[in-house]
């Protein structure tokens, strides 16, 4: 049976080895890795998913900035053991994940990738007709979620790694002091 939890200090050197697995070692050179550097996920947003006690999942999200003042989250990397991969478990962890990134009072989610593989499994879409682009990424695969209706055509510019020098006000919600691993 499928668990899903909080990601640990105990589970962080496991969840690296998974996304190793399922990304490749050069995993990190990827335009959507600068936007975490120097930045803690946010804790309350990073899970696990086991199986009979073996790790098969995981998802993290980063606070980015869209233009000069819009918070938002940016998902990934959402990991699968290659084994499991297409079993499930990541459109539970998007939807447990999403749910929790709500309520917590977060707007907008987005993430790089293939829009046939993320529309169906949360709901994401191309977001560059809100005028939305990042550096070195093609358009179409800059895609996003409102959590809030409306909130996506409130948004313009481009995606901006996270400073804590940004306008008074616009923290995003729920950022953790320190990474989750």
């Amino acid at each position: 049976m499928l668990q899903i939890q909080p990601e640990s200090k105990d589970t962080a050197a496991a969840v690296e080895a998974l996304y190793d697995r399922a990304f490749g070692p050069d995993r990190q050179s990827k335009t959507s890795y600068s936007f975490r550097d120097g930045v803690a996920p946010v804790a309350n947003l990073s899970r696990v998913a086991l199986e009979a006690g073996a790790l098969v999942g995981a998802i993290r999200f980063w606070p980015v900035w869209i233009g000069q003042d819009t918070p938002a989250l940016l998902l990934g990397p959402l990991g699968i053991e290659p084994s499991r991969q297409g079993s499930g478990i990541g459109r539970r962890l998007i939807a447990e994940t999403l749910t929790s990134a709500g309520l917590a009072g977060h707007r907008i989610v987005l993430l790089v990738g293939d829009q046939r593989y993320y529309e169906p499994r949360g709901g994401f879409r191309p977001v560059a007709a809100y005028g939305i682009t990042m550096d070195h990424e093609m358009p179409h695969r800059v895609l996003g979620i409102e959590l809030v209706p409306g909130a996506l055509a409130l948004a313009c510019g481009p995606v901006r790694h996270w400073t804590s020098d940004m306008p008074v006000g616009t923290v995003p919600l729920a950022v953790s002091p320190s990474p989750a691993g």
